[in-house]
């Protein structure tokens, strides 16, 4: 499956929330939001959150914390530690570059997706980064580590989001 690319300039008329080419920031044939994972409350869905997050140093341990325990009892331990690192780097992301309130979601089922909220509608763009450079690379760890990921436009600012797929071991 082809990975969504970030949109690198600013969201056009057509990209505002409400009308047509909302959302997902990509290339390619237009997805809807939740085609592998629906919001629609189901019982093989499983949601935690949102949690908020506060917009200090801790943000990333308390996201990694509330995330474990969701996944814990999920039964989908086999995704904590990249999902760990992954939520890590975009509630960083968050912290750092948007305002407003932080928040954390997750959705369980036949794959794990996670949501980071934040108020900004400035859209993250992946970068290449020098071995000697400090920052920027963490998108480019969600890119190689998830299934999938992308970035949707919201009344409130952006969601990026990733999903993880695969067994679990035996």
């Amino acid at each position: 499956m082809r990975r969504p690319r970030p949109f690198t300039g600013a969201p056009a008329e057509a990209d505002l929330p409400g009308q047509p080419g909302s959302g997902r920031q990509h290339e390619g044939p237009a997805l809807h939001r939740d085609q592998s994972l629906p919001l629609v409350p189901r019982q093989d869905l499983l949601t935690g959150g949102p949690w908020p997050l506060p917009r200090t140093p801790t943000a990333c341990r308390q996201a990694r914390s509330a995330l474990r325990h969701a996944l814990r009892q999920w039964g989908m331990e086999h995704f904590t530690d990249t999902a760990e690192l992954l939520v890590s780097e975009l509630v960083t992301n968050a912290v750092r570059y948007a305002p407003g309130p932080i928040h954390l979601t997750a959705r369980g089922g036949h794959a794990l997706r996670c949501h980071i909220d934040d108020g900004s509608r400035l859209l993250p763009r992946l970068h290449n980064a020098r071995p000697d450079d400090e920052f920027g690379r963490g998108l480019a760890l969600v890119d190689q580590l998830a299934s999938d990921w992308g970035v949707d436009l919201t009344d409130r600012g952006k969601s990026v989001w990733f999903e993880l797929k695969g067994a679990k071991p035996f």
